[in-house]
C-alpha cells in the first residue's frame, strides 16, 4: 500500500517521530480519499481503500513459483480491474491470468486461471486510527480445463489497518471450495522511504480444513512514478512444508 503524499512531506528526528511519521502515512494511505495511488497488489493483504467514483485502476504484474525442486509455474498478466462506484463501495475482477506450470517428468501444462468477481465496501470514512473493510467475492468457473475448479466458489473477508506508532495492516478471508472451507490470513508491516516508497514485510497463512496448512514470509518494495502510477516487485519464502519454496513478482498499476 502506497502512502498519501501529503501524509509524509515531514523530514523525521529521531527513531520514535520516524515510526509515528510512518504510522500516520499509511494510514492516510489507506483511509482518507488518497491523492496518490492504492493497490491491493503486491503481497496477500488487501487494501482498506476504495476507488473514486467513476474512478478505475488496473493492477498487474509478472508471477514465478516454485513449489519445490521439480515444479515450477509463471504467470500473466495477474491482472486486477478495480471500479469506483460510490465513495465506500467498488467492485474488482481479479486472478486474471494465464499461467505455465511445469511437473517433474518434464511435461507442461497450461491455461488460463479462474478469474474472481468481487465487491470491497469501506466501513470507515478516513477518520480514526483503524479502518476496515467488507470483502465478498466469487470465482468464475470459465478458465481452462487444468485450472477450472468447474465451481463457483464463495468467499468473505476482512481487510483492516492500525494506524499507531507500529503500522500493521492485515486481511483475513474464509473461502468455501467443493465443501470445503479455507481460511487465509495475512499481517503486514510496513516501513516508509521518503514520500514515494514503501517497504513491507507480511506472514500469510492459508488453512486448510483437509490438507496441511501453508505458511508464507512476504517481502515487497512499491515505488511511485508519480501519483496515478506504481512500480513494485516482491518475493515470498516457505515456512513450512505445506508452503511452497519460493515466489518472486513484479508489477505495474495505474489509476484512470
Amino acid at each position: 500500500m502506497v502512502m498519501r503524499k501529503s501524509a509524509v512531506g515531514i523530514i523525521c528526528r529521531g527513531a520514535t517521530r520516524s515510526v509515528v511519521v510512518t504510522a500516520m502515512a499509511f494510514l492516510h494511505s489507506s483511509l482518507a480519499s488518497a491523492q496518490a495511488i492504492d493497490t491491493n497488489r503486491p503481497g496477500f493483504s488487501f487494501a482498506v481503500s476504495t476507488i473514486a467514483p467513476g474512478d478505475w485502476q488496473v493492477e498487474s504484474g509478472l508471477s514465478w513459483n516454485e513449489p519445490n525442486a521439480d515444479n515450477e509455474s509463471w504467470s500473466l498478466p495477474a491482472l486486477d480491474l478495480r471500479i469506483g462506484l460510490t465513495q465506500a463501495l467498488e467492485v474488482y475482477f481479479t486472478n486474471i491470468s494465464w499461467q505455465n506450470t511445469r511437473l517433474p517428468l518434464g511435461d507442461e501444462v497450461t491455461g488460463w486461471l479462474d478469474p474472481v468477481l468481487g465487491a470491497k465496501w469501506r466501513l470507515d470514512q478516513g477518520e480514526g486510527p483503524f479502518g476496515l473493510a467488507i470483502l465478498a467475492q466469487v470465482s468464475v468457473p470459465v478458465g481452462d480445463r487444468a485450472y477450472t475448479s468447474d465451481r463457483w466458489d464463495p468467499a468473505v473477508g476482512l481487510a483492516w489497518i492500525l494506524g499507531t506508532a507500529i503500522p500493521l495492516a492485515g486481511t483475513a478471508r474464509v473461502t468455501i471450495a467443493d465443501d470445503e472451507v479455507q481460511f487465509d490470513n495475512g499481517l503486514k508491516l510496513p516501513y516508509t522511504l521518503g514520500d514515494r516508497q514503501v517497504l513491507f514485510a507480511e506472514w500469510e497463512a492459508n488453512l486448510r480444513e483437509d490438507s496441511q496448512d501453508a505458511h508464507w514470509l512476504n517481502t515487497g518494495y512499491q515505488f511511485l512514478l508519480d501519483d496515478d502510477r506504481q512500480l513494485d516487485i516482491s518475493a515470498g519464502w516457505g515456512l513450512n512444508d505445506g508452503a511452497g519454496d519460493f515466489r518472486l513478482g513484479a508489477g505495474f498499476s495505474m489509476r484512470f
